[in-house]
């Protein structure tokens, strides 16, 4: 977190943070007083007007789009709700939190894929640092976004380039002049069911119809009009006055669901249905090993019949609780029992929290976890044996809605980019094992005494789209190359080489694509020579490098290209929760060997590395071992040591056994002692009878 991190701006935010704490008391009960409320569990039917972004009722004969935060925000708090988690990416004053998921920003044409984020997560990038605006940021991932942030006016510091440009040029410079603004949409988590199109949502913010989204995903009617294709310079007025074709996009209100008094039923449930969430929140496993889909139990809570808002609820500020050990609420509430080990153990003895007894919230069974010892809780989080993906010994990697539009139709492969490996166990920023997703960032950088900054994009795709020329697939294109008749013949002989691939035999073909590959590979290395002198050029000189997992292509005083390792940054890694599997398929069920040996993919396993180079450009790829940063030496000693821990039982129970023997009869003997010899007292006294 931020406040561990321990610099001047941690310290600000952390200051800011508390001042809105402090606040927000009162902004609630103020919210209370100006907003009516039903106060029922029933869900409250919702039959209303619509309005537009002017505020301008709507009818069925309207042709401008419905404004959420003009509509909802007549009985709803909107401007507390916009600085909820999924909204406020970018608000200065909200703490970062603990890592998560990237916006893998990917360019195919010059071979980049850069983590992004506005949260200020380690290992990642805000936009404006790779030349990403705000605007096109929205273009790319507002498919995958709730609405709002960065696409409200007020998201912006007052600052910033972005603003400062807009406020100097007025409206002419405000990149969301025709295309309007991505409100926050309540209905993508608040409709029941399948009435928001996501499909349609993410349609329109491909085609920047931001303000349009809201009304076609919802399905009130049809859009007509593209923004993405009118020219910059486009003048909506005067377009309107000289009847062009050209205009900004209208509405055709379906008028079926108008009521009488021009109302709209609006299909609401108080409380996200799992499907809302699922929409960005879908992983999947793929690769070779990776189970069919209808195999799957999914997440252990979820089969029994949870909603993911009972770990993860909100109120109305829409701070969604994460669920993390450690995680501080804005709103300063108590939060520590909404986490796997409050929830499921109680939280620790020096906490204020109050315990339930007999288990946890939601009924939560107690963990007994016999013959555990403790010191697993201190160096393990829970997910690291109960989440994810049960290890396997090839690197697995995942896909997911944010990042490979899981929900769209599309032909997906294990192999496309970004290539997310699962289940990597790392420590935490509480310096806890967890597992972790990991992915490398690959980009053309400036190496200076600073480190490696990446160019701009635009920059960079501008410089490298004739040298490289790279529509699609970045390695398949620059690894292609057509081989000689003058090739082959010195591969087969001259009477082989002139016939069709289909007529030549195995081996032949083998020696032909194993030919071809290497002089793909020598291909590549060229391209990519070109384009750091070409990209070098047009930064007037600077030392220039593309980053490619764990090593860096470089020019070296000859200008010729040479692979070295990169010295950063490190991948970036983020920490996974879900899916819970059952207790019986927990890493260490089946006893300490599903951990403690030297075949365990635990630990002793690849991680790979998605890079779009040569397989054999890359460094080996990091073992699980390494990424965990437990010492090699020492794990396979212990782990060695458990093949004889039942001769170590049997031996150390005979060892007891015979010590206790031996005390039982060192102790009688020693009792003996004590007591002394028997004695037979004689009478002094004889008597006449006696001596007869």
């Amino acid at each position: 977190m931020l406040s561990q991190q321990g610099g001047p701006l941690a310290r600000r935010v952390v200051a800011a943070a508390t001042v809105v704490a402090a606040v927000f008391g009162a902004a609630q009960e103020a919210a209370v007083a100006d907003f009516a409320t039903s106060d029922s569990r029933a869900n409250y039917v919702h039959r209303i007007d619509l309005y537009d972004a002017q505020n301008r009722k709507i009818d069925a004969e309207s042709d401008q789009p419905y404004s959420p935060t003009k509509t909802c925000g007549r009985c709803h708090d909107v401007s507390q709700i916009h600085g909820g988690f999924h909204f406020s990416v970018n608000n200065e004053l909200q703490a970062a939190g603990r890592p998560g998921e990237p916006w893998m920003w990917m360019e195919p044409s010059i071979g980049t894929q850069l983590p992004l984020s506005y949260r200020r997560w380690r290992g990642a990038y805000e936009p404006a640092q790779v030349g990403v605006s705000d605007y096109e940021f929205l273009a790319r991932f507002g498919q995958r976004t709730c609405g709002g942030y960065p696409g409200l006016p007020e998201a912006k510091a007052a600052d910033s380039d972005e603003s400062e440009s807009a406020e100097e040029g007025g409206a002419d410079k405000d990149p969301f002049r025709l295309s309007g603004r991505l409100e926050v949409d309540c209905m993508i988590c608040h409709g029941r069911g399948s009435s928001f199109d996501l499909e349609e949502w993410s349609n329109q913010t491909e085609d920047e119809n931001f303000a349009w989204a809201s009304t076609a995903a919802l399905g009130l009617g049809t859009v007509d009009g593209v923004v993405s294709r009118l020219p910059e310079d486009f003048d909506p007025e005067a377009a309107e006055a000289a009847n062009s074709r050209r205009k900004l996009p209208t509405v055709a209100y379906d008028q079926r669901l108008f009521d009488a008094e021009g109302q709209v039923f609006f299909n609401i449930v108080r409380t996200p249905e799992n499907n809302a969430c699922y929409r960005c929140h879908t992983n999947q496993v793929v690769g070779p090993e990776a189970p069919p889909r209808w195999t799957h139990d999914q997440d252990v809570h979820l089969r029994a019949g949870f909603q993911c808002v009972d770990c993860h609820p909100n109120g109305l500020s829409h701070a969604t609780v994460r669920g993390f050990e450690g995680e501080e609420h804005p709103q300063q509430e108590s939060v520590a029992t909404l986490s796997c080990r409050g929830c499921h153990i109680g939280p620790d003895e020096d906490s204020d929290e109050v315990a339930f007894s007999g288990g946890g919230r939601l009924g939560a069974p107690f963990p007994e976890h016999r013959g555990l010892p403790p010191i697993h809780f201190e160096k393990m989080s829970c997910t690291a044996c109960h989440s994810g993906p049960i290890p396997g010994a090839a690197g697995q990697l995942v896909q997911t809605s944010r990042n490979h539009l899981l929900g769209h139709k599309s032909h997906r492969h294990p192999e496309d980019l970004p290539q997310i490996a699962a289940s990597v166990l790392m420590p935490n920023e509480a310096g806890v094992l967890a597992p972790h997703r990991v992915v490398w960032p690959t980009f053309w950088a400036i190496r200076s005494d600073d480190g490696l900054q990446p160019v701009d994009v635009p920059v960079a795709t501008e410089a490298l789209r004739r040298t490289l020329r790279v529509r699609r697939d970045f390695l398949e294109e620059m690894t292609s190359v057509r081989l000689t008749r003058s090739q082959k013949a010195e591969l087969l002989g001259e009477e082989r080489a002139k016939l069709p691939d289909d007529e030549l035999n195995d081996d032949e073909r083998q020696k032909i694509d194993k030919l071809a590959q290497s002089e793909g590979v020598k291909a590549f290395h060229e391209k990519i020579q070109a384009g750091l002198a070409k990209l070098s050029e047009s930064l007037d000189g600077a030392d220039v490098v593309y980053v490619a997992g764990d090593n860096l292509y470089e020019l070296n005083d000859e200008s010729q290209l040479e692979i070295v390792e990169n010295p950063g940054p490190e991948p970036y890694a983020w920490p996974l929760a879900h899916d819970v599997r059952p207790a019986r398929w927990s890493l260490g069920a089946n006893g300490c060997t599903d951990c403690h040996s030297t075949e365990s993919a635990f630990l002793i396993g690849n991680v790979t590395t998605g890079a779009p180079v040569p397989s054999g450009d890359l460094s080996p790829p990091r073992t699980r071992m390494a990424m965990s940063g437990i010492d090699a030496d020492q794990w396979d000693a212990w782990a060695t040591s458990f093949r004889f821990r039942s001769w170590f039982k049997a031996a150390l129970i005979g060892t007891v056994g015979i010590a206790v023997l031996t005390l039982l009869v060192a102790g009688i003997a020693l009792l003996g002692r004590r007591r002394g010899p028997t004695q037979h007292v004689v009478d002094s006294k004889v008597t006449p009878e006696d001596v007869t």
